[in-house]
């Protein structure tokens, strides 16, 4: 009989919690700090592969300098803290790139 104690790690549906995850921090943070200035754009880029179940994301954030960039988890940071815990007031409902 197989040993059975070292299976692989069940396989998690991403779309829903990893969706809520990106809308309610990653994306609200990255629209306010486009609306500081610090970027200039960013995007969520999903693909669904159909023979399996596994689904691709990239994140991609472009800064508005090499300065930006490095600032940003203080300037992520303190998105956070500032911001509401209602995402929906704070980035419009839109699917694909902002």
């Amino acid at each position: 009989m197989p040993n059975q104690t070292h299976r692989a790690p069940p396989r998690y549906k991403i779309p829903g919690f990893f969706s809520i995850l990106l809308d309610n921090d990653w994306m609200r943070v990255r629209a306010e700090a486009k609306r500081q200035g610090a970027v200039l754009t960013y995007h969520r880029i999903a693909d669904q592969d159909s023979r399996k179940n596994d689904q691709n994301i990239m994140l991609l954030t472009e800064f508005k300098n090499a300065a930006a960039y490095d600032a940003r988890e203080k300037l992520f940071s303190s998105i956070r803290k500032q911001l509401p815990d209602n995402a929906s007031a704070v980035i419009p409902q839109t699917i694909g790139s902002v």
